[in-house]
């Protein structure tokens, strides 16, 4: 049962059963999965669930969020708490975000987590042994009890610490790790925790282990690929030729007779340009073996294996140099040569069952690993208790397995808002496949869309599956008197345009997936229609097709695991946008027949017959 002493929030009768499901099964299996929709307060549900468990088993609480942008929602919920309930809690953001120095001393912005902790390590040594210099903001005051208190009691968000502690020359990063410490609950972004270099020092400065901890996963359905973009990673022209810049600047060192360290970029060069002229022809990408780009190298250089294993540790080690010599500088420890070294090595060493290798024609060529299986990535986190918050999880035994929970109890809270406020069909005659798209089928889906903004004269977001659908769109119907997520946008530009369609009566066109899919509040009558305009499927890539290939051996269920999984969590959150409340009301309509194969997932998904009057009728009732 919910403990008293949370009366104060109200909690609705379906808060409460999904409350004691998640303390239950943290009890019984040391986690639970709880789906349930976006107004729903599954943030409440989340906190109030974790700081009942944790008090009685005596742990702490992360709670991670996807982006920075995220941790505001969780924070006002938590002070909501706090009016009630003595509760320390802090939130904290990388260096990157919140290091007042580095910017100061090299203004770019692809330092590395690993790059900046170093330059921090070195400078906060320098003012122990009396070089106060090495950092101004470093010095007795990030160690402030008075600043600690405020910190965690006020709750104070990161954006505010910095902009209250940068005038007076006092650390914002360096004060809310202090402040972590007597914290009850910490909040953070996913890339920040789930980092194998950034979470044992997490760890260590919070007093903590990871047995001692219970973890909230907030928007849970982005795991899978957080996870696999956290092991992924690209070798492109333009890393080799700043590795190729950065040898030359420091001496160009020779590992072998008559090969130097440019030599070796000049190599890696070769490869990838070779495998591309020799393995894509006509093609954009192939996969491609580990090994194959190990013997491309190779081949070029005239290299032995043990040749190559040996230049591979000799770039390691001037990438070590290479960095030594910029902190001494006073710079940022950061060595393109290092990176390099470091994903050479993984090649070389790669497991070729949950790794991929992908060659690709952009910009001259792109050698990219790809990492299969996200389970890898999050097993670490298997040694807490876990809870997994989402409003799109289901199919469950999908989620479960990608991520490795397999054992987890869910469950899925339903019926949070009456069924008559939503109503969501689907138009026959239009499809959105590839061999489907032709001038006369954008003809037919710019009517469609045109035909209801004009008609309807609701507030209405178009989300499209690709850029490119929607600029053909755009073309045949023109942009006067609609708003257009361009995806160039920086968060500034956003914010004016979602300012602009809150405040007018122009209508908003972007893509499922981008900014606007997640995380914006459009209360009330700010969103009334949503039209799909084609269903999100995956690109049938190279990546695609090997992550249906992996889960169809491992299951025998490819498809649902690279195909429906991604497509559903991506048209439920879109759909998602148009009921926050019991009062909310909204049509989503999706232009695709194939729809209809969605039906079990999608509660009330009916075909219209006719659109206009059906959707015109539906705001008359």
């Amino acid at each position: 049962m919910v403990h008293e002493s949370f009366d104060a929030l109200n909690l609705r009768d379906y808060q409460r059963d999904a409350i004691d499901f998640v303390i239950s099964s943290l009890k019984e299996k040391n986690g639970a999965i709880l789906e349930s929709p976006t107004g729903s307060g599954k943030t409440i549900m989340g906190l109030v669930s974790a700081i009942s468990f944790a008090r009685e088993s005596k742990k702490k609480i992360l709670y991670l969020t996807r982006t920075n942008s995220q941790q505001s929602q969780v924070i006002e919920e938590i002070r909501v708490i706090q009016k009630f309930l003595d509760i320390k809690a802090t939130a904290i953001q990388g260096r990157g975000n919140l290091c007042p120095l580095y910017r100061e001393i090299e203004n770019e912005d692809d330092f590395t987590s690993e790059s900046l902790s170093k330059m921090c390590s070195s400078r906060k040594k320098k003012v122990v042994e009396g070089h106060q210099d090495a950092c101004r903001f470093y010095n007795s005051r990030v160690k402030s009890d008075e600043i600690k208190n405020r910190i965690i009691t006020e709750l104070i968000s990161p954006e505010e610490v910095y902009e209250e502690l940068v005038p007076l020359e006092i650390c914002p990063y360096e004060s809310i790790k202090y402040a972590m410490r007597d914290a009850e609950i910490c909040i953070m972004p996913y890339s920040y925790f789930l980092n194998p270099g950034i979470a044992p020092s997490v760890l260590y400065n919070w007093r903590a282990s990871r047995e001692s901890i219970v973890i909230i996963l907030d928007e849970a359905h982005n795991l899978p690929e957080l996870s696999r973009g956290i092991f992924s990673f690209k070798i492109t022209m333009r890393q080799i030729e700043l590795v190729e810049k950065e040898c030359a600047d420091y001496g160009d060192p020779e590992f072998l007779p008559r090969i130097r360290a440019t030599d070796i970029c000049e190599y890696i060069r070769n490869a990838i340009i070779d495998m591309e002229k020799e393995r894509l022809s006509e093609q954009e990408e192939s996969r491609i073996m580990f090994q194959d780009f190990i013997d491309y190298i190779q081949i070029s250089g005239k290299l032995t294996g043990e040749n190559l294993d040996y230049i591979i540790g000799g770039l390691d080690t001037l990438g070590d140099s290479i960095e030594e010599a910029k902190e001494k500088l006073g710079k940022v420890p950061r060595s393109h040569v290092k990176t390099l070294a470091s994903e050479l090595k993984f090649c070389f060493n790669a497991e070729e069952s949950n790794y991929i290798a992908i060659i690709r024609k952009d910009n001259g060529g792109v050698f990219e690993a790809y990492c299969l299986d996200p389970s890898i990535v999050l097993k670490p986190l298997q040694e807490s208790a876990t809870i997994h918050l989402s409003g799109t999880l289901r199919p469950f035994d999908i989620y479960c397995r990608m991520t490795g929970f397999e054992d987890l109890p869910a469950k899925a809270v339903e019926n949070v808002f009456p069924e008559e406020n939503l109503l969501i069909g689907y138009k026959r005659g239009i499809g959105t496949r590839f061999s489907d798209l032709n001038s006369e089928m954008f003809q037919k889906i710019g009517e469609e869309i045109q035909s209801i903004i004009q008609s309807i004269k609701r507030k209405t977001i178009v989300f499209f599956p690709s850029r490119n659908l929607m600029n053909q769109v755009i073309e045949i119907i023109g942009n006067k008197g609609i708003l257009v997520d361009s995806g160039d946008m920086d968060q500034i530009d956003l914010m004016h345009l979602i300012s602009k369609f809150k405040k007018g009566n122009r209508p908003l066109f972007t893509v499922i997936g981008g900014r606007l899919s997640e995380g914006i509040n459009l209360p009330g009558k700010l969103l009334e229609i949503v039209i799909l305009a084609g269903i999100p499927y995956p690109k049938p890539d190279v990546k695609q097709r090997t992550i249906m290939a992996y889960y169809d051996h491992l299951y025998g269920r490819g498809w649902d695991y690279a195909v429906t999984f991604p497509t559903l969590v991506k048209m439920r959150q879109t759909i998602g946008r148009l009921i926050r409340n019991v009062d909310d009301r909204g049509v989503a309509l999706i232009l695709d027949e194939r729809a209809e194969i969605f039906k079990d997932y999608l509660r009330g998904l009916r075909e219209f017959i006719d659109v206009r009057n059906e959707i015109a009728n539906f705001f008359v009732e």
